[in-house]
């Protein structure tokens, strides 16, 4: 199903960023609906190294689905801290995507071949896959 905007939220050339994503809004950007199933992550496997995966092999959408162990591992030999499974439990309660002052959270990705890997929004694009969406507006980023 594809992910409709809400009525106060609309595709717009430019966009203010989250404070989590200003790095990236100095970058040439738009903003388009694609395929969940093209989204792959970059997931860290220590506090130096990352692997590109396709989202639903991630150990994010491993969570989502039940799985917690890869999830759970990953914190630990990242050291992230103690409240990332809270946090996470949170927003697979009550998440809706581009909502409730959340109007410009935007997926970050930029577009790699025939893949958009997601610079910020490993946590969203695993809920909206779980929820059934199969096209989210994102924004790409470009390299």
């Amino acid at each position: 199903m594809k992910f409709v905007l809400p009525n106060n939220a609309k595709i717009r050339e430019k966009t203010h960023f989250s404070s989590s994503v200003q790095k990236w809004a100095n970058k040439k950007y738009t903003i388009e609906y694609i395929s969940i199933n093209s989204i792959w992550v970059l997931e860290w496997m220590n506090k130096d190294l990352m692997l590109k995966k396709p989202l639903v092999e991630s150990n994010h959408f491993k969570y989502v689905n039940g799985n917690k162990q890869p999830y759970l591992d990953m914190i630990i030999r990242c050291r992230f801290g103690n409240n990332y499974t809270q946090l996470f439990d949170e927003l697979i309660k009550h998440f809706n995507y581009l909502q409730n002052g959340h109007e410009n959270d935007y997926i970050i990705t930029y577009k790699e071949d025939d893949k958009y890997v997601i610079l910020d929004g490993c946590h969203r694009a695993s809920v909206l896959k779980k929820q059934g969406f199969t096209e989210v507006p994102v924004v790409i980023v470009e390299n």
